[in-house]
Parts: structure tokens; C-alpha cells; sequence
């Protein structure tokens, strides 16, 4: 039984803790309320319960994103977040 509750706990926290981020979202970190870091497309992964995670959506917040760099992406997206750190603001 004991096992049965371990294997949960840790099938629970890996679904809370992987994020699928598309190519047109950047998925923004923030780690006890302050600015972490910006992951780009891909599989990431997140402490659940330290870490909150919000996810932009590029094409609705940043008109035009592929003209530019993945490096003016991600301060864009940052400093949307640091501004307004709703998730709710970015769906």
C-alpha cells in the first residue's frame, strides 16, 4: 500500500511539474514570486509548489514574433511578466 501511495506522489508532481511549450509560447518561470528564466519551445519542467509557471501566447501578445531573435523574444516576454504576473493576462 505504501508503495501504491509513493508511486502516486511521484506520478502526481511530475504532471504538475512538465510543461508542453509550443513554438509559438514561451513558458515564463516564476520561482517564489520573482523572475526565474524564459523556456522556449519544447518539454519543461518546473518544481511544483516553488516554481509558478505562465505561458504566453507569442502570436496574441507579440504581433510580428518571428521577425525576431529568440533572445528579444524572451526579454519581451520577461518584461511583459515582470510587469503582470497574472496568468490569466496571457491566455
Amino acid at each position: 500500500m505504501s508503495l501504491f501511495i509513493i508511486v502516486w506522489l511521484v506520478v502526481f508532481f511530475l504532471a504538475k511539474a512538465t510543461f508542453l511549450v509550443k513554438d509559438n509560447q514561451r513558458l515564463v518561470v516564476l520561482r517564489l514570486g520573482k523572475f526565474e528564466r524564459v523556456i522556449g519551445p519544447g518539454i519543461s519542467l518546473a518544481m511544483p509548489f516553488v516554481d509558478f509557471a505562465v505561458v504566453v501566447e507569442l502570436d496574441k501578445h507579440l504581433p510580428e514574433w518571428q521577425k525576431f531573435t529568440e533572445e528579444e523574444r524572451c526579454a519581451k516576454v520577461a518584461d511583459m511578466v515582470k510587469r503582470n504576473p497574472d496568468p490569466k493576462a496571457f491566455k
